[in-house]
């Protein structure tokens, strides 16, 4: 994503997210008195949930957390589902995890909220970019199916951007991509 130059991006996703990502990003919040976005799935927040309750957060924390109850990486794998009769979730221990975060997030000071729907989301979204005395947890749930459904457009997309520039390059070869970007950029 082309980003403006007033705002800074940091990712720290090395296995699925699972690495700390929370509490890194938390720390960071910390040094800065603008507002701060993290959007983490279920999983990562539940691991590094704890961090929550690390002294001097302030208010400007905004936390978008995607709750599909299990982890859309576990549906990932075609030939793993079809090879289980698609009922891999008996194998793995992410199934069945919290409900929510809503106890865990008050009890650490910050405020929730939470979506199930479109008309919540529309209804919350301008609370993230708001004022708040307190940082915010917004809980968004959404349907695994239409995750998995979401991530596969988004490969799917990427790979034919890749097939697409890699024809051009073939055709054009090096000059004339040269000659396009220049062109594209007046």
């Amino acid at each position: 994503f082309e980003l403006h130059p007033s705002i800074t991006c940091h990712s720290n996703v090395a296995a699925f997210g699972i690495d700390g990502c929370l509490s890194t990003f938390l720390g960071q919040s910390i040094i800065t008195d603008k507002l701060c976005f993290m959007v983490i799935g279920d999983l990562s927040f539940f691991y590094d949930m704890n961090s929550l309750g690390i002294r001097h957060l302030k208010n400007n924390i905004r936390i978008l957390l995607v709750n599909n109850s299990c982890g859309v990486e576990f549906r990932m794998s075609e030939q793993l589902n079809n090879e289980l009769k698609n009922d891999i979730f008996p194998y793995i221990a992410a199934k069945g995890h919290y409900d929510n975060a809503k106890s865990w997030a008050e009890s650490c000071g910050f405020k929730y909220i939470s979506a199930k729907t479109k008309e919540d989301l529309l209804t919350h979204q301008n609370t993230l970019v708001s004022e708040s005395d307190r940082p915010i947890l917004f809980e968004l749930f959404v349907d695994p199916n239409d995750e998995l459904e979401a991530y596969n457009m988004v490969i799917k997309s990427n790979i034919i951007e890749s097939k697409s520039k890699a024809a051009a390059r073939a055709v054009l070869g090096q000059k004339g991509i040269n000659i396009l970007k220049r062109i594209v950029k007046k």
